[in-house]
């Protein structure tokens, strides 16, 4: 969604390298905090290690950004010492075809696609965008992707996750002219693509995420305010085994939401099975 005059922007995703071995990690053991029976990581401390593991990994297929994806609790911090454990990610600013490292980013993903607005806000700063009201005309209470929080929904922003400002297409465009500068950088980086386009040609049921999520017993809480299909296209709620709870998802892209139609790029689309 993004405004690039003549310009188009395709994401392409090389061979994911799945890190199975401690050992292979970019942190170690001594970065971790105890969290609950879990893990967390500053996001400082795990952006600045994963740079510095990109200069020293040799066998990476060669990409334009990197971005590693965790179970970690990410939180950020401020400097009176409080730590934010709202912080899913982080990257780095205007860094997009910058070598050592630097065109990269961190993002917490706990599965059932729910990292994947996560990871189009980190790629947007890489892209050099702000965040919307940082110092431009735009709000971040107008939900797009490139919003600081979460904030409430309305009839008018419901889809706005989905896409991004006109202040982030500024701010995107701007950066690519600075590359367009520099011919050879750009066509070693962002012109010579690898990998394959991801075109969201799949289709999953909201009951899926559930139990992707919660675990094989969650299911959608039918009896909610977002209970019709229709509904299913931005979010839902899935039960929590073992209560009378129900939490909000978000509903990814491909999401069926109709009879034989699913949500792809901001649009439902009709699908013949």
């Amino acid at each position: 969604t993004l405004a690039l005059e003549t310009r188009t922007l395709k994401i392409r995703m090389i061979t994911p390298l799945l890190l199975t071995i401690p050992s292979q990690s970019p942190y170690t053991t001594s970065d971790l905090e105890p969290d609950g029976g879990e893990y967390k990581i500053n996001a400082i401390t795990l952006l600045e290690r994963f740079a510095n593991w990109l200069r020293g990994y040799k066998n990476l297929v060669p990409n334009d950004h990197a971005m590693f994806f965790t179970a970690l609790n990410i939180y950020g911090g401020s400097d009176s010492g409080i730590k934010f454990n709202i912080t899913k990610g982080l990257a780095y600013v205007g860094t997009m075809c910058k070598a050592g490292g630097n065109s990269s980013s961190v993002v917490e993903d706990k599965g059932a696609y729910q990292s994947e607005g996560v990871a189009a806000h980190e790629l947007g700063h890489c892209l050099g965008s702000r965040h919307d009201g940082e110092n431009n005309v735009c709000f971040s209470a107008d939900r797009y992707i490139m919003s600081d929080s979460s904030y409430p929904e309305t009839d008018s922003n419901a889809l706005h996750p989905w896409r991004f400002s006109s202040c982030s297409s500024t701010y995107v465009l701007s950066l690519l002219e600075s590359l367009e500068t520099n011919n050879a950088l750009l066509q070693g980086c962002l012109i010579n693509a690898t990998g394959s386009i991801e075109v969201g040609d799949y289709t999953v049921s909201a009951d899926v995420q559930c139990q992707l999520f919660y675990g094989e017993l969650s299911y959608v809480c039918r009896n909610s305010s977002k209970a019709s299909l229709e509904d299913l296209c931005d979010e839902f709620y899935c039960s929590i085994p073992g209560t009378s709870m129900c939490e909000r998802m978000i509903a990814a892209t491909g999401t069926c939401c109709g009879y034989q139609k699913k949500y792809v790029h901001l649009e439902i689309k009709k699908v013949l099975f």
